[in-house]
């Protein structure tokens, strides 16, 4: 039966859950469908995927539905691209799933924003392409929630009634263009949501019990209902609420008890492939009434931790945690979802300019020029300098930013073997020792130690490996010259001598310049013997992913402390390969987010954080610096090149990090962004920030790149330490060297801003403040992370 040939169906939310269901109904019955989604593009590409297997025309309209201005956009496209629209379905929601107590705010202006606004917004931009087609029909969802009560549903139950009496509103102001409007409800679906409410089975039972038809329902039932209502047979219809729960309403278990004889009766439901499953699609296609039969959910303390264990858990991805493997005898098997916030307790860092945090934040206020040529005691610039960018194994630029003058106890305490140790091992020990100073431990406290590190940033290495590979020819070559052994060996040790005087760096084993060296040499007599270290190298992203493993660390109980973060040294083989790829600035001259930017320039870093769940920093005794809040990733996977940017990767981390339920928008006021410098990157970067974050008020952009240079594997970490600092300043760094934006930018037409001075921000009895950090590596391994400040009343801990 189509029913709906010819027609362009708009089903908003569509990616999944019952969207998914109601989009493959009226695929079914012959329609094109627009398939709206905000949070969920993977699974809108699977849904489109599946849809247009079985011989139906999707395509994706991506868009908050909360936010006018994106649906202004979207709408304007539909009318672009095909000038009419036929049906529209309002399913697209948020909201929480919290006893009373506990509902904030922000809980309920969510649900308003997209259930209530966002269901009049986009009908009111759908009339108009409706009217060119004589008519159409427009579908609200809600639920039994609206008109009875529901344990945990007070954030959402009133706003879904007021959607109800908005159908009635709309029907009578829609009805002359000949557009229809109605409300279709449901009771509790029998879906994979179903299982993230608390005390499950007892939940269907009761249901079921209560229910006329003994059943739950199936999602293809509320979606006939669906398009029933968008049909021509329901064409008299308009202004009605259709509840579809199998008579659950009725309260018939009240009153007249069912018999010992009634039986669930079977229903025949399309197979449908498991959808992935949010608290969002939990509030808008599952909720039941439970509170017409005896047992009631609301009153059971647990509600709402085990609601929280299933759903809200999500912070920094950690339902995928629950598949890492856990040794036996190990802490846990399985996250422990007890606490939701992973903590900073300690940080320690040095840069260009700053041995410590106190110093790295006066040089972010003050702005002092550290760029300089390369000093003797790091290399001989002249040989690995031309002006000539064509200039074989040669670099363009000679400009960079070096740590000097490095103070550091670390260093002294070294033993005779590790007192001529290379630079990102000091650098390594140096932040770790800083890091670590005011941090409580406990005599059985596990650790991780996960740095961003790579051998490419150790000039010692490539001197050593020189060394070696030199000696090794040379000697083969000795072997084949006459004369006594005593006089080859004589010439074997003057040339070696020369080398090692040559390349003075590299005068030790070159295994012992390794990552995995490195890392056991930074942490040897600071942390215990047995801690468990990992070296990431994810390119410049490598401090955030390192962060990512050291948090699924502490969430799995495998680890109590989690140390991470990242160094990097400059190194003239680094600077002719960036040379070589025309990623070095021409001018000398760093200039992020700028109008004249003209490439990268490279820079000496280090920084590490020290990271525990906050259940155990308060039982401490620490003091919490910061919060971590959520962090998403991704990777580009194949691309136009290795380093080029990619949009669309970028977004992806971005929306995994701040689309979490306990990421919100609304709080954060300032993104550390990469933006390097290079014209590509920053453009692709800042257009991704335009599109992806869209704020209803002004957030700041910078980036640290143009004062201390692009600390390489590090540069994610000192970034969160800059975050940490304004905090605690209360106040956002400006933006060094900044003029203006590039026109491609098209700052104007956001509420993104990029500093010329210091920016105050203070903190806010009404609200958390929150800043986010970007790090995108070669390839597309891109990461991004959300930093909320810690307020004891803000985070106590929700338990009774």
């Amino acid at each position: 039966m189509n029913n709906f040939e010819g027609k362009l169906v708009l089903v908003t939310g569509g990616a999944k859950g019952i969207g998914k269901i109601i989009a493959r109904e009226f695929a079914v019955q012959g329609a094109h469908i627009l398939l709206n989604f905000f949070h969920s593009l993977e699974a809108a590409k699977q849904t489109k995927a599946e849809l247009e297997q079985m011989g139906a025309q999707v395509d994706l309209l991506r868009a908050s539905v909360a936010k006018k201005i994106q649906l202004e956009r979207m709408f304007q496209e539909i009318k672009d691209t095909y000038g009419y629209l036929d049906v529209l379905v309002n399913n697209a929601a948020d909201g929480a799933l919290f006893p009373t107590n506990d509902i904030a705010e922000e809980h309920l202006d969510r649900a308003f924003n997209s259930m209530l606004k966002g269901s009049l917004w986009c009908s009111q931009l759908a009339a108009p392409l409706m009217e060119k087609r004589g008519g159409g029909a427009i579908v609200n969802m809600s639920s039994i929630g609206s008109p009875m009560v529901i344990a945990n549903y007070l954030a959402c139950g009133p706003i879904k009634a007021s959607v109800e009496a908005l159908t009635r509103y709309l029907a009578v102001e829609f009805a002359p263009l000949n557009i229809r409007v109605n409300t279709a409800s449901g009771g509790l679906i029998d879906s994979p949501v179903i299982e993230h409410f608390p005390r499950t089975q007892e939940l269907q039972q009761v249901v079921k019990d209560a229910t006329p038809l003994g059943r739950l329902g199936q999602p293809e039932d509320l979606a006939r209902v669906v398009s029933f209502l968008a049909s021509d047979q329901s064409r008299w219809v308009t202004g009605q609420v259709i509840l579809a729960d199998g008579g659950l309403s009725l309260g018939s278990v009240l009153l007249a008890p069912p018999s010992q004889t009634v039986r669930e009766i079977p229903v025949q439901a399309q197979k449908t492939q498991p959808a992935e499953v949010t608290a969002d699609q939990a509030i808008t296609a599952t909720t039941s009434s439970h509170k017409t039969v005896p047992l009631s959910l609301s009153d059971q303390p647990e509600t709402r931790e085990n609601f929280k264990a299933a759903t809200e858990r999500t912070s920094i991805a950690a339902q995928e945690y629950v598949n890492v493997n856990s040794a036996p005898g190990s802490h846990s098997e399985q996250p422990d979802t007890d606490d939701d916030d992973i903590v900073v307790v300690g940080m320690g860092v040095t840069v260009a300019g700053a041995n410590n945090p106190e110093e790295f934040w006066r040089v972010m206020v003050d702005g002092p020029e550290l760029f300089s040529k390369a000093a003797n005691n790091r290399w001989d610039n002249s040989l690995f300098y031309s002006a000539d960018p064509a200039a074989e194994d040669k670099t363009y630029q000679d400009a960079f930013a070096f740590i000097t003058n490095l103070s550091s106890r670390s260093a002294l305490e070294q033993d005779t073997q590790q007192s001529n140790d290379e630079l990102t091992t000091l650098w390594l020990r140096h932040a770790l020792q800083q890091a670590l100073e005011n941090v409580k431990t406990q005599e059985n406290d596990t650790y991780s130690f996960v740095i961003g590190y790579t051998a490419d940033g150790n000039q010692h290495l490539d001197e050593a490996s020189v060394i070696a590979g030199a000696t090794y020819r040379l000697g083969e070559q000795l072997k084949q010259l006459p004369g006594s052994s005593a006089e080859k060996q004589s010439l074997f040790e003057e040339i070696k001598a020369t080398l090692e005087q040559r390349y003075r760096h590299g005068m030790t084993e070159v295994t012992r310049f390794l990552p995995h060296n490195v890392g056991y040499n930074a942490m040897h007599g600071i942390l215990p013997a047995d801690t468990e270290l990992q070296i990431v190298d994810t390119a410049c992203s490598s401090s955030l992913y390192a962060m990512d493993i050291g948090i699924k660390g502490l969430l799995m109980g495998k680890q109590d402390i989690a140390v991470c973060g990242g160094a990097f040294a400059l190194t003239p083989r680094n600077s002719i390969l960036f040379a070589k790829l025309h990623g070095l600035s021409v001018g000398g001259q760093g200039r992020s987010l700028d109008k004249n930017s003209d490439g990268v320039l490279f820079a000496d870093g280090a920084g590490v954080v020290v990271l525990k769940k906050k259940k155990k920093a308060l039982e401490d005794g620490d003091h919490i610096f910061a919060v971590l809040k959520a962090l998403g990733s991704s990777s580009d996977g194949k691309g136009k090149a290795i380093y080029a940017p990619n949009s669309a990767g970028q977004a992806l981390a971005i929306e995994r990090a701040i689309n979490q339920p306990q990421t919100h928008v609304e709080n954060i006021d300032w993104i550390v962004a990469h933006a390097t410098g290079t014209t590509a990157g920053d453009l692709a970067e800042f257009t991704t920030l335009r599109e992806t974050i869209i704020p209803d008020h002004p957030i700041y952009v910078t980036s640290n790149k143009s004062l201390i240079g692009h600390t390489g594997w590090a540069a994610g970490v000192i970034s969160l330490i800059e975050v940490i600092l304004g905090l605690e300043k209360e106040l956002i760094p400006p933006q060094y060297k900044f003029t203006a934006p590039p026109d491609s930018f098209q700052i104007e037409t956001t509420q993104l801003r990029i500093p010329t001075t210091a920016v105050p921000w203070p903190a806010q009895a009404d609200r958390v403040r929150a800043a986010t950090v970007s790090s995108f590596g070669f390839g597309g391994t891109n990461a991004h992370l959300v930093v909320e400040e810690y307020r004891e009343e803000a985070h106590a801990s929700r338990k009774a």
